[in-house]
């Protein structure tokens, strides 16, 4: 979180290499230019190892940058990671966590979460045991 008044600044920067067992040819980042007015709100999406993680790491200052610099014009900054789990239950009881079933909420869940593909690829579809 950037503090009110203050802007953030990433000029070029990559990511070091990964650990020898991770297979990569390529840096992650590379030719990043990025400011951020304060008071901006700010969404960074994209696929499955585009970079988002190392973005924000690197806003952080806390992946190696070969080239370029980061300045952050900002008292205090913070960030709290997500750490996704589930539990050892089926698709349903994970998406109803306990509580009782509501068909109708169930479905806009699937609907909003566009799961509703990925589950008819499944053969138990909602009672698909995951976790396991």
């Amino acid at each position: 979180m950037v503090a009110d008044g203050e802007d953030v600044l990433l000029g070029s920067l990559d990511t070091p290499p990964p650990p020898p067992a991770v297979n990569r040819s390529f840096k992650t980042l590379h030719d990043v230019n990025l400011s951020i007015p304060c008071g901006s709100l700010v969404a960074i999406v994209g696929s499955v190892g585009s970079g988002k993680s190392s973005l924000l790491a690197a806003i952080l200052n806390e992946c190696y940058c070969f080239s370029g610099s980061v300045t952050i014009n900002a008292e205090s900054i913070s960030y709290h990671s997500q750490t996704p789990w589930i539990l050892n239950a089926s698709i349903r009881e994970n998406i109803t966590f306990g509580f009782p079933l509501d068909e109708t909420k169930l479905s806009k869940v699937l609907k909003m979460s566009a799961l509703e593909m990925d589950l008819k690829s499944l053969p138990a579809g909602l009672d698909t045991e995951i976790g396991m």
